[in-house]
């Protein structure tokens, strides 16, 4: 199954755009506004970063986790900013992946965006993105084993 949503967002990335005419373009521009929906019951965010950082293209994710919105702006592969709950860069992410962890419903939304309109900004992170979800990820199993740990004891 994560084979087949790997492919199927791989697919979504790096479709080939055919020329339409301007007004073909101007009627699918709302159609392609939303690439892809869903919740991470059905691909973990790990994977949806990995997917979107390795197909070089450029988006908006935005993520409904209980009642925040986390926003996250990719270009041509890497993701240059990131806010939740007034964090921004590394330690957004880190809270994004936190309350993600207990709030496996939450919704995500994944926009294509002109990669034009994103090339004046600059990236707020310092880490390299894979050191990054290392980071995470080591993280998120201290934190498990730790609540594992509480719930044994009680």
């Amino acid at each position: 199954m994560m084979q087949r949503l790997r492919t199927f967002f791989f697919n979504i990335f790096m479709r080939n755009k055919a020329k339409k005419p301007a007004k073909a373009q101007q009627a699918s521009a709302k159609d392609r506004s939303v690439s892809v929906t869903g919740t991470f019951e059905d691909i973990s965010l790990y994977d949806l970063l990995i997917t979107l950082v390795h197909s070089r293209k450029s988006g908006k994710v935005e993520i409904q986790i209980n009642q925040e919105r986390a926003q996250m702006l990719v270009l041509k592969g890497e993701i240059v900013r990131a806010i939740y709950k007034g964090l921004q860069a590394e330690d957004a992410i880190h809270a994004i992946f936190a309350d993600i962890d207990d709030y496996a419903d939450s919704i995500f939304f994944v926009r294509n965006v002109d990669p034009t309109k994103l090339e004046h900004i600059t990236s707020n992170f310092t880490t390299e993105m894979n050191t990054l979800l290392l980071n995470v990820a080591n993280s998120l199993d201290e934190k498990r084993e730790s609540d594992s740990s509480v719930q044994a004891a009680a």
